[in-house]
């Protein structure tokens, strides 16, 4: 059992966490990552080693309530070569999925996939907003100087759609 605390009050109660791991020179393995918490649990394993580029690959599932919200998922973590790739599927407080794709180079050139499925934004998120409905298709690419993105935003029914989005 673990808490922490801010002044009086409680950040966050620990029931119970296990992690079993080993971090020698440049590897790092995390075995088994669990914990038990009122607030929900997490669990993590992966283990990444550092040669010329960061090689590995990791996995995890999360169920965390802050406040009235609880946002659960998965995440799934992969580096080989000089490609990294990351991929987050949320449940909840809705249903989207993020796809990002980094190439370890100096200028770090990156891709990603946003989809965000209808769901009404009142129900979990803004419960006093005037949003009945919300959806998104993005993808975009760049690199740490620039970058493009394009898809499409849906509110209310009413489709935005943007070809070429360049910052």
């Amino acid at each position: 059992d673990a808490v922490v605390r801010q002044a009086e009050a409680e950040i966050v109660r620990i029931d119970s966490a296990a992690f079993v791991g080993t971090w020698i020179d440049t590897n790092v393995t995390v075995k088994t990552l669990d914990v038990q918490s009122p607030d929900g649990e997490i669990h993590f394993a992966g283990a990444v080693r550092e040669a010329d580029t960061y090689i590995g690959d990791g996995a995890g599932e999360f169920s965390w309530r802050i406040g009235e919200s609880t946002y659960a998922g998965t995440i799934k973590a992969n580096a080989q070569a000089t490609d990294a790739t990351i991929d987050i599927a949320l449940a909840a407080p809705l249903r989207a999925d993020l796809n990002l794709g980094l190439e370890q180079q100096d200028t770090l050139p990156w891709k990603f996939v946003l989809a965000l499925p209808t769901f009404d934004p009142r129900e979990e998120l803004m419960p006093d907003s005037a949003l009945e409905s919300l959806a998104a298709d993005l993808r975009g690419a760049g690199t740490l100087e620039r970058g493009v993105a394009q898809g499409e935003i849906v509110i209310n029914g009413e489709p935005l759609r943007f070809e070429r989005l360049a910052f």
